[in-house]
């Protein structure tokens, strides 16, 4: 039963991420696409879409104990979180019924306003870059396009890895660096947690 659990894809990303972690946690740094090894089981979009969830009342948590930014108006940043809230309100609605036209009718509309939320642009060296005040509402903006666009799953999952977890400072440059440790320990957790859950209906499949 260990070998059959251990081998399963969840089992599997869940123990790539904790050496990830443990790597961070010892000073190391990686290339952010070290994540991409979640676009295979983020391609089945059910998956897909209880790690959406799962990343975005994570995401909706830290915010929630952030302070504003010092150069963004107050208002700006409350609206920020409201916009946040009511998207994890809609993930909520949705994954409880997909087929319901009124939850998916509100999961679009929730979308929208994160995009709006968080809707200035600035000239970068490559061209125009949109200014991110709240990566954790970027998260929960992320998590609404993967269960809008399910044949997009494989590619929101791992952008909403990479929104969660990408960190900068000087030494180490961008990507995941150690301060990325404890989020990509929260994202390893929920793909253990999946492997829990593969392994029970194994067990249970076994013995009917």
């Amino acid at each position: 039963m260990n070998a059959r659990r251990s081998s399963s894809p969840p089992a599997s990303v869940a123990h790539r991420l904790e050496q990830i972690a443990a790597a961070l946690e010892r000073g190391e740094d990686f290339e952010i696409t070290r994540l991409t090894i979640l676009k295979k089981p983020c391609s089945d979009s059910e998956t897909a879409n209880r790690f959406a969830l799962y990343l975005a009342e994570h995401a909706l948590r830290l915010l929630a104990r952030r302070p504003a930014p010092p150069t963004l108006e107050p208002d700006r940043w409350r609206e920020i979180g409201r916009s946040a809230a009511q998207g994890v309100e809609s993930l909520r609605a949705y994954l409880a019924d997909p087929s319901s036209s009124a939850a998916r009718d509100m999961l679009r509309a929730a979308y929208a306003s994160l995009l709006e939320a968080q809707n200035e642009y600035r000239d970068g060296s490559w061209g125009r870059v949109r200014s991110i005040w709240s990566r954790e509402a970027l998260v929960v903006e992320g998590a609404a396009a993967c269960m809008l666009h399910p044949h997009e799953s494989a590619y929101w999952g791992y952008m909403m890895a990479r929104d969660f977890a990408e960190r900068y400072d000087a030494r180490h440059g961008t990507g995941l660096i150690p301060e990325s440790a404890p989020q990509v320990r929260e994202i390893a957790r929920f793909w253990r947690q999946e492997a829990d859950n593969v392994g029970a209906f194994s067990v249970t499949s076994r013995t009917r």
